[in-house]
């Protein structure tokens, strides 16, 4: 193989070693936020969990966290007051 060709090999495979890595980082995020498939908040409690490590989050953010979005584990943790829904700038 000569320079040129070696060159070319070696730069697709870093293009391919960098495209791996920003799949694996956005995978990781997607865990830490509880948005990946399969790492969605599936009860109450798990919900809870994310809310408490993510921060504030608005209603659509929540409920994209939610396994079963019509579930009703919003709702749930609400009545218990152990979330609460704050309208900031006409966002809640």
């Amino acid at each position: 193989m000569n320079l040129h060709k070696q060159t070319i090999f070696y730069r697709e495979m870093l293009r391919i070693r960098r495209f791996e890595e920003m799949l694996l980082a956005l995978f990781r995020e997607g865990r830490l936020q509880g948005t990946a498939h399969g790492w969605k908040a599936r009860t109450a409690a798990e919900l809870y969990e994310l809310v408490r490590r993510v921060g504030d989050l608005t209603d659509t953010e929540l409920r994209e966290r939610v396994a079963d979005p019509d579930g009703g584990l919003c709702e749930q943790l609400l009545a218990d007051g152990r979330i609460a829904r704050v309208t900031v700038m006409g966002v809640a």
